[in-house]
């Protein structure tokens, strides 16, 4: 696909700005002008909320703190079993469906290569995109729903005390309490700086945002308050969600959705840094087309069906589909203190997601949600909600009692090495008297595709 600058004009841009755009962006790209733009996040900024803990040997040169933390996420168990977890579809018979450690590889590239483009810091834009979907659960979106509907069947006051699963939450409490840095104690966290913390919770919901500006009133020292401030603001006003979730048609994972946007869009996050909102925005970027080439693999799409709009301004492939996509968000955000798209691009994108993407997803979602008699869907039978229940009743009595349940998988391989203590206590700051529930969140949260029939086939024995 052929572009050339005069196709960037439509924000008031002129072929001799958006020209000159481009040799700026070229030779940011190819590093002949290294000097971070007055926008960017620098080094000096980063902040962690304990101690770095270095490793016996020690080391004998100074490390940028970005990319120590961009080594600890991709070296940690959780993300590595990303590569387990669906992006859209669980189908394990089929190698090119995508996944959640392929999508992030991909958004942690384009993140660091756009943020070089414009001058942003490159360590930082790289970390959050490769870190914000750590806390995914499995099954897509899906597993989202299961999950939240799984903590309402644990009773009201639980539900409050919890309230929705968010994998963008769930992110957070992983770097910080489930996972670890390979070689440390079980369970001590990846220590990560605030920054990249606070990106990955500030990376979820820009659905209907096609540009997006840092928050600057937040100083580094304040970002982790903030993050406080929206996971408790979520869990209160979704915790007024007493009603059971409607599991039931083709567009439960919608249904979900649109009510926990209802329940919780007094509650804002915004990325504090020019960093986090290139991944806010690039994750879209990347899973909207890939999406789009795993349902045309499912037989859920024909190239043919792309929209005329889409096809036309954007491309009738991923790759192409992207490259515009770049392209376009780099000539209108370089030099700004803003990520963001032309307002016809962003359009075409928006109805591309919606219009496009959106019916099609149910569509899925409906082989998910039933009991796997579509030969599209790979996977052992038996309803999923059932199987999620199962799960937690399972892990939940186990915990309670680890004497008398000391071959439970949540015994044995999730709480065994732990330090229980300070595990459970942490949790009670904010979950309360339902603090063993959360545990079972964060233990199934952690699961694979393959893991979650494998332990949920148990309920048929």
């Amino acid at each position: 696909m052929n572009l050339d600058a005069s196709e960037f004009t439509s924000d008031s841009l002129s072929d001799g700005e958006v020209k000159e755009i481009f040799r700026e962006i070229s030779a940011r790209s190819r590093g002949k002008n290294t000097k971070l733009s007055e926008f960017a996040t620098s080094d000096d900024e980063a902040l962690r909320q304990k101690p770095d803990e270095e490793r016996v040997t020690g080391h004998f040169y100074e490390r940028r703190p970005y990319d120590v933390d961009v080594k600890r996420v991709l070296f940690s168990n959780e993300f590595e079993r990303l590569a387990g977890k669906t992006q859209c579809v669980t189908s394990p018979g089929r190698d090119h469906i995508s996944n959640r450690m392929v999508h992030s590889l991909r958004v942690s590239e384009t993140a660091a290569s756009i943020a070089r483009s414009i001058g942003a810091n490159e360590d930082l834009a790289r970390t959050i995109g490769l870190a914000h979907d750590i806390g995914h659960a499995p099954l897509g979106h899906m597993g989202e729903l299961l999950i939240s509907s799984a903590i309402r069947g644990m009773g009201n006051d639980v539900f409050k005390d919890l309230g929705v699963f968010k994998h963008n939450i769930q992110g957070v409490n992983v770097v910080d309490r489930v996972s670890s840095r390979r070689g440390f104690p079980k369970g001590s966290g990846l220590n990560l700086t605030d920054q990249v913390r606070h990106g990955i919770v500030s990376h979820d919901g820009e659905t209907d945002k096609g540009m997006v500006s840092p928050n600057r009133s937040l100083s580094p020292q304040g970002l982790n308050a903030d993050i406080d401030r929206y996971i408790d603001g979520v869990i209160a006003e979704s915790g007024n969600l007493v009603s059971s979730f409607d599991m039931s048609g083709n567009d439960s994972v919608t249904k979900f959705m649109e009510t926990v946007s209802s329940a919780t869009k007094k509650v804002q996050i915004v990325p504090a840094t020019l960093e986090g909102c290139i991944v806010l925005l690039v994750d879209t970027l990347h899973y909207a087309p890939e999406d789009f080439e795993d349902m045309i693999s499912l037989g859920v799409a024909k190239r043919s069906d792309l929209p005329l709009n889409v096809a036309q301004r954007l491309g009738t492939n991923s790759g192409d589909i992207m490259n515009s996509l770049i392209i376009d968000l780099l000539v209108h955000s370089y030099g700004k203190d803003v990520i963001g798209y032309s307002k016809e691009v962003f359009e075409i994108l928006k109805d591309f997601k919606r219009n496009f993407l959106y019916p099609r997803y149910k569509i899925v979602n409906s082989w998910m949600d039933s009991t796997a008699d579509d030969p599209r869907f790979v996977g052992p039978k038996g309803k999923l909600l059932e199987r999620t229940n199962f799960l937690f009743q399972r892990f939940y009595t186990a915990i309670k009692d680890p004497s008398s349940h000391p071959n439970s998988p949540i015994v044995k391989n999730y709480l065994e090495d732990r330090n229980r203590f300070t595990y459970i206590n942490e949790l009670k700051v904010r979950y309360g008297e339902s603090v063993l529930v959360q545990v079972v969140v964060d233990y199934v949260a952690g699961f694979t595709d393959r893991f979650f029939f494998e332990e949920s086939e148990k309920m048929f024995e």
